[in-house]
């Protein structure tokens, strides 16, 4: 039996994932999956194209069951560099932030943002936001503007573009606020001091004109220690990276294309202490759109496309045999209609997994995300990394 939680929750500033710490931790019934997600959707929108291969973008944010992260609250320390020791550490809130909204698409460092890391190579972090929220007031007939938050980290081993995770979308009225979250694990390419930042971009198609964005107050950047004497017991893990298409174009789901599966590859456990697993799957969509140049949305109409996405993952051996199940678990599915006014859609996945009941005590897993098109236009399944910022983040963590 599949258990799955639909329960709505506020999307603001206090959507902390720790809430969910006693549901996530809580034993499930053999083959019990408790499962928590979080999808956005939105309202009618013109769309602002972006630059660097990234989209257009509209909708606004609907949370379903916030994540269940299985962690307890974050302890607030002032903001500077800190060794990754057992405990977790967090800037303070941001200030309020507004950015007038031009033709310049390029994020820029939200003030008080930035979380200083000294970490040895090889060291993890699961990092995670809360608070995110930005909005506008705008006249009649004025362009909608469309905003982007960025979590990106610089420091050894990596390019000085940063490498870092974004989601974003158009504010339109009257659903003119967007609460996102971005949830990811960095694991240091060398040792030495990192530099992880909420980044932000506010933009619109005429050059003529400003619209002002609200950043709100409240942001904060939280970093998770994974490591077998974490005080959180967030022992071991590993973060997923989206396929990278390149300058190759985006894969695409459609009528004569109807499924597509991202490989997320495989993850051996390493803590024999820990009972329970959680995997996230978060991945930025698109319904094809009149105009849109990407790959199969060529004579899009309005509409929408209906879209199953079905989180899959496969008890293995340490051979790569499949271990307790011949098949692969869905231990997520959930099916939704992006309309043409929301064209831009992340979809949030969270499994929680007992190792012993759910995986039948198998050594490793095999995980993958299915998207599978139902009805309505073409859909892109983004890849593309301006900056190398990944459209899709998330990761696997024991505790």
């Amino acid at each position: 039996m599949i258990q799955t939680s639909t329960e709505a929750v506020k999307a603001d500033r206090d959507s902390d994932p720790s809430r969910e710490t006693a549901a996530a931790c809580t034993p499930h019934s053999k083959a019990a999956v408790a499962i928590a997600a979080q999808t956005m959707s939105g309202q009618q929108a013109r769309g602002v194209r972006r630059q660097a291969g990234r989209t257009h973008h509209r909708g606004r944010l609907r949370v379903l069951a916030i994540a269940a992260v299985g962690l307890s609250a974050l302890v607030m320390t002032p903001a500077g560099a800190y060794a990754i020791g057992d405990t977790p550490v967090a800037t303070a809130p941001t200030p309020q932030y507004v950015r007038q909204a031009t033709t310049d698409t390029d994020p820029i460092d939200l003030p008080g943002g930035a979380l200083g890391l000294s970490m040895v190579q090889g060291e993890a972090v699961w990092l995670y936001t809360t608070g995110l929220e930005a909005s506008t007031t705008f006249a009649s007939g004025l362009p909608n503007p469309g905003v982007a938050f960025v979590l990106q980290c610089y420091g050894p081993a990596i390019a000085a573009t940063g490498t870092g995770w974004y989601v974003d979308r158009n504010l339109d009225l009257p659903d003119n606020t967007f609460t996102p979250q971005i949830r990811t694990m960095f694991r240091a390419p060398s040792s030495g001091t990192y530099t992880c930042k909420i980044r932000v971009a506010a933009y619109q198609p005429n050059s003529a004109i400003t619209v002002p964005v609200t950043f709100h107050a409240g942001a904060i950047l939280h970093g998770t220690p994974v490591k077998p004497a974490s005080s959180l017991g967030v022992t071991a893990g590993f973060g997923w990276t989206v396929p990278n298409s390149g300058n190759n174009p985006q894969p695409f789901i459609s009528p004569a294309q109807p499924t597509l599966r991202h490989e997320y590859g495989n993850y051996t456990f390493q803590s024999s202490s820990s009972p329970t697993v959680t995997i996230i799957e978060d991945q930025s969509v698109t319904t094809c759109a009149p105009g849109d140049t990407f790959a199969g949305c060529q004579g899009a109409k309005s509409g929408g496309t209906t879209v199953k996405t079905t989180l899959v993952v496969q008890p293995e051996h340490l051979n790569g045999t499949a271990c307790g199940a011949s098949t692969p678990l869905q231990v997520f599915t959930h099916t939704t209609t992006v309309t043409t006014a929301l064209h831009h859609y992340p979809i949030m996945n969270t499994a929680v997994l007992n190792k012993a009941s759910d995986l039948f005590g198998c050594p490793r897993v095999n995980v993958a995300l299915d998207f599978t098109w139902i009805s309505g236009q073409a859909m892109v399944v983004h890849e593309l990394r301006p900056s190398d910022e990944r459209p899709g983040w998330g990761g696997i963590y024991e505790h």
